[in-house]
């Protein structure tokens, strides 16, 4: 018998831009679940098997042409429960620098990051990861052991 859970995910962001607004994808291990396109927050239900899980935000829309762009992470709620201490441990970001921005800086002897841990503010386009096992109360209460 397989063993499931409905979660409930609530996200909210903070936009900075001048023209063109961030677009934001959150995905469910590999299951689209919400898109943000100038929404700051969103809600939704997931059903999921017991076992390990991914929340993945894909931050895109910045490039060239409006570079004064930033988007940062309110507060992300699963089942109700605040996960900011957990974001800031075990979250990844991987920013995709633009080019030729980033050869320019790696030829200046500027080593970029590749993998971010804690990081909730996107100034670059980027893949943001948080790692979690359902039951979700159950790797709450491991995590704060």
């Amino acid at each position: 018998m397989l063993m499931q859970e409905r979660v409930l995910f609530e996200l909210d962001f903070q936009y900075t831009y001048d023209t063109v607004c961030p677009k934001i994808q959150v995905y469910i291990d590999n299951q689209h679940c919400a898109t943000l396109d100038k929404q700051s927050s969103c809600k939704f239900y997931h059903a999921q098997d017991f076992g390990s899980h991914e929340l993945r935000i894909e931050r895109s829309g910045k490039d060239h042409t409006c570079p004064e762009q930033m988007v940062q992470i309110q507060r992300i709620r699963i089942d109700g429960i605040d996960i900011r201490n957990m974001m800031y441990h075990k979250s990844v970001c991987n920013p995709e620098y633009p080019e030729p921005w980033a050869t320019e800086q790696r030829e200046a002897g500027v080593e970029l990051e590749k993998d971010i841990i804690g990081e909730t503010v996107f100034g670059h386009n980027c893949t943001w990861s948080f790692n979690y096992t359902s039951p979700f109360w159950h790797f709450v209460m491991e995590q704060i052991r």
